[in-house]
């Protein structure tokens, strides 16, 4: 992407969870840009670029969600809670944060259009706590938004940064890739492609709001041997899939869940968790999107696997 798509972006851009996989990623790529670039942070050494704007506080701050969505052309918003016990744990920050983001747009930005990055656990909101509370944000973003917000649901994202599915694709690099039993069918998308199709929103006209499934090429997506044979590619030498029984799986999530609460932590395999991982199929067809913004996914899961083991 040439520095003039960058400089030809509207601005002032705000940005909610910069400090995350996502956000800080976007925040990358915009250092280029002309634009004001401004960044929530409840961080004081956020490791943003120079170039941004950090604004210091979180989403149950409303004075710093004023002050970072103030005269802004875009709003983004990654931030989100991925892990927790409860669905209010979930809710507080899916949910009331994001109440609070529209609420703070309508006083100090009532022009700004909003791109909601939600997740395509959102299409199957039965599933988990999780997934139900990010589908809760999309009605909040359809009901009380603006014309012209675009809410995505981005599925499994990986690449440079990531800590969720990285260490799955560790074992796979390993020699072994575990495979939940049940979930037939996976969609990928690297964070590269994800904040190109960020962008490319930006230059679009008011329209859809979606949501808009986004993943990689493959709108099929990948069954687990195949993923296991792009990392065996990589390494030179073959990769076994592993089937993890649910059953394991949920006992697992039953004792993380326990200790968690113990330690006061937010634990990531749960049994909402489980039924996310056991879902027969999570592949996603983007051609809508593609067809409103013109983006185009260009990384393959074997050009993917290679930024993360170069």
């Amino acid at each position: 992407m040439n520095s003039d798509f960058l400089s030809d972006l509207p601005g002032p851009i705000a940005i909610t969870g910069a400090t995350g996989f996502i956000g800080r990623a976007l925040c990358q790529r915009l250092e280029p840009s002309r634009q004001v670039i401004r960044a929530l942070s409840r961080q004081a050494d956020s490791r943003l670029p120079d170039t941004v704007t950090v604004v210091r506080g979180d989403l149950s701050s409303n004075v710093a969600l004023r002050t970072l969505v103030r005269d802004a052309a875009w709003v983004v918003h990654c931030a989100g809670a991925v892990r927790g016990a409860s669905r209010r744990a979930f809710d507080a920050v899916n949910v009331d944060g994001t109440a609070a983001l529209l609420d703070a747009m309508a006083a100090a930005a009532p022009k700004a259009r909003l791109i909601h990055v939600s997740t395509l656990a959102a299409a199957q909101p039965q599933l988990s706590d999780y997934a139900a509370s990010k589908r809760s944000a999309e009605l909040l973003v359809t009901t009380r938004g603006q014309d012209g917000d675009l809410i995505l649901r981005p599925t499994a994202v990986y690449g440079p940064g990531d800590r969720e599915l990285k260490p799955l694709l560790d074992q796979a690099m390993k020699g072994m890739l575990p495979r939940p039993v049940g979930n037939r069918r996976v969609s990928l998308l690297h964070i590269d492609d994800l904040v190109d199709a960020l962008l490319f929103a930006m230059r679009t006209t008011p329209g859809e709001a979606g949501p808009y499934p986004l993943a990689d090429a493959r709108a099929q997506g990948y069954r687990w041997r195949e993923i296991a044979a792009a990392a065996a590619r990589l390494r030179g030498d073959r990769v076994r899939v592993i089937p993890v029984p649910k059953t394991l799986l949920y006992l697992l999530s039953l004792g993380t869940t326990l200790s968690a609460k113990a330690l006061g932590d937010d634990p990531m395999l749960t049994p909402g968790k489980v039924r996310e991982l056991t879902f027969e199929d999570w592949s996603c067809d983007s051609s809508a999107f593609r067809a409103r913004t013109g983006w185009t996914p260009q990384i393959s899961l074997d050009a993917g696997l290679s930024s993360l083991y170069p």
